[in-house]
């Protein structure tokens, strides 16, 4: 097969934006001086845009936290002081998810024209990513929109989500407004932690199926509705 670029995979899918329950955001708290997004949002900016999210019913936001304790502890805090919960709010360690190595293993299988992490880019396939806030590498990100825009068009169907970097939206502190809850303790926060990279073992489950129903396709043929390939017809 030849390479898909991402101008191509861009063209083969231009499906609506998803309504709000459907809408998974990525909310990067883990700088790693790579990108900036479309705008220059804060800290501050995100805890608050998330904790509006939280209030709005968004059907998943998620929170990319960094590798060690006393930054995840001083994070999850900020979210918290908020107005975020551990309730609605999913904070997750991509080291967790041990699956990711998998899905990253299918992604770099691809015939993207790119250059790209493959951790990176499966992160955003396996949560099911419709929107990206915060610091993400962008090549990563239009990695993940190829990859899912390929598979959908050879199976015939918008079964994985195309990510997109969103601007912040306009928040502000709400005088009089009820006080974000107590920060969680350590025990708690890890047992969060491990609840969520069980909740997103099982994503990984679904997005390896995909794949192997990509696999299933007869080579060159025409595409296949995903639930055809997914039997095996």
């Amino acid at each position: 097969m030849n390479g898909v670029s991402a101008a191509e995979c861009e063209r083969l899918s231009q499906d609506p934006l998803p309504s709000r329950h459907q809408r998974r955001i990525l909310i990067s708290a883990d700088p790693d001086g790579t990108s900036t997004g479309p705008d220059d949002a804060g800290p501050a900016d995100l805890q608050r845009a998330a904790a509006r999210w939280q209030r709005q019913y968004v059907g998943g936001v998620y929170v990319r936290v960094p590798g060690d304790a006393a930054r995840q502890n001083a994070t999850v805090a900020g979210f918290t002081a908020a107005g975020c919960t551990l309730q609605a709010i999913h904070f997750y360690r991509p080291a967790d998810v041990s699956a990711l190595s998998l899905l990253a293993g299918r992604i770099d299988a691809l015939p993207l024209d790119a250059e790209f992490d493959p951790f990176r880019a499966a992160e955003l396939v396996l949560l099911g990513a419709t929107d990206v806030v915060g610091p993400y590498p962008q090549r990563d990100m239009d990695a993940a929109r190829s990859a899912a825009a390929y598979v959908n068009s050879r199976l015939g169907e918008g079964v994985l989500a195309l990510p997109l970097l969103t601007r912040v939206p306009g928040t502000t502190v709400t005088a009089g407004g009820p006080e974000g809850p107590a920060a969680p303790g350590r025990a708690a926060l890890e047992d969060h932690f491990a609840d969520t990279a069980r909740a997103l073992a099982a994503e990984a489950e679904s997005r390896l199926e995909v794949f192997d129903a990509l696999d299933r396709l007869p080579g060159g043929g025409d595409a296949l509705p995903f639930s055809a390939a997914l039997a095996g017809e």
